[in-house]
């Protein structure tokens, strides 16, 4: 196998699949796969659970070929600065060999035929989106996600098209949901909720094409494939029954307020600093006069702030994480956030627009 590819071309693939490659282990299912055949070069990898391919286009393939290629090979490509750059295999099939003006690595393979990737399924229930209302709904919703500890199913992205045919986004770790809608370009025959794993969504949003395009989703067998652009990923749905999320969120509350985002923000960060690092938290008293004052203390440390603030109702005293409100404010990216609440007794229903609530459980202090 040998072919000479635009680097640039060359590092986007990369980018797009070395995320599920490992270097230094069995490259059964840890390195790069590279397939070379009439003028296209195809980019694979896959962790058992997510598998990733991206068409790298404007090669030129003198010789076909594939090959298993250890994952340093992205690294590799992605600190070049020549504009094009060889890839050929020796002749014993054990080393690829990388060239550009003035420099040569060989990269170590191993037989293609260990690679194990997912295969796409087809003819499932399809779910068209716009590529910005995509990324908008998995930047605002899989930070939450939980990573350890809590039920399987909340270590999963859920995707919930409702009878209306909506796209409802919501992530949980148990302590906090945040929940997205969107209306999508194309709806799927019948409702139905899907799992997926965080990273086939989150750690690809560097894939979704431009605004104004749009990616399709597909599911069957157990699969999703998400197509965008040049880019396939397939992944594993997770197995299990996810929460009643719409349950979790207050239906009504004693207080609204409206709460300007950037000294909302500036005054929690300062706030942290004299709060605990094991268990961070910040007291909101809302005064019946549309004054926020927001504190915290230990140790001998202690801090307030007082912010002007819309209120309707007669206000009373919540606490909350304050670096849950601060990763909601970041993940709104608005001027204006409200919050909902009751008392520490009823969770706190954060809206960042008409399409995103954030739910907070609050701190008993």
């Amino acid at each position: 196998m040998k072919i000479l590819a635009p680097k640039d071309q060359l590092a986007q693939g990369v980018k797009m699949v070395a995320s599920l490659a490992s270097s230094g282990t069995s490259l059964g299912t840890q390195g790069i796969l590279i397939e070379a055949e009439g003028d296209s070069l195809l980019m694979g990898a896959s962790d058992g659970e997510v598998t990733a391919t991206h068409l790298v286009p404007e090669v030129k393939v003198e010789k076909p070929g594939r090959a298993l290629v250890d994952a340093v090979l992205g690294n590799l490509i992605l600190d070049l600065t020549d504009e094009t750059v060889t890839l050929e295999l020796n002749q014993d099939g054990t080393a690829l060999k990388v060239s550009a003006q003035g420099k040569d690595y060989e990269v170590p393979t191993s037989d293609p035929d260990e690679y194990r990737g997912l295969e796409r399924e087809t003819g499932g229930e399809c779910l068209v989106l716009k590529s910005e209302a995509l990324r908008s709904a998995v930047t605002r919703t899989a930070f939450v996600v939980a990573k350890e500890g809590a039920r399987y199913a909340l270590h999963g992205l859920l995707l919930d098209v409702d009878d209306q045919g909506k796209a409802n986004f919501v992530g949980s770790d148990g302590r906090r949901l945040s929940w997205v809608w969107t209306d999508p370009e194309e709806k799927p025959s019948k409702p139905g909720q899907y799992l997926v794993p965080k990273r086939a969504l989150y750690d690809f949003l560097k894939g979704i094409p431009p605004e104004g395009e749009t990616v399709k989703l597909e599911f069957k067998g157990g699969k999703m494939s998400l197509e965008m652009g040049r880019t396939t990923v397939v992944a594993q749905l997770i197995e299990g029954e996810y929460p009643e999320y719409k349950a979790v969120v207050p239906k009504e509350t004693a207080n609204l307020a409206r709460i300007p985002a950037r000294p909302f923000e500036e005054a929690l960060r300062r706030i942290i600093l004299i709060s605990s690092k094991e268990s961070p938290a910040a007291r909101l008293l809302f005064h019946s006069s549309g004054e926020l004052e927001i504190s915290a203390g230990m140790g001998g440390k202690a801090g307030k702030e007082i912010l002007e603030v819309q209120l309707e109702g007669e206000g009373s005293e919540v606490s909350f994480n304050p670096v849950y409100i601060l990763e909601f404010l970041r993940a709104a990216g608005r001027e204006v956030v409200s919050l909902g609440f009751t008392d520490n007794q009823v969770a706190g229903k954060f809206l960042g627009g008409e399409d995103f609530v954030h739910i907070i459980m609050p701190l008993t202090l």
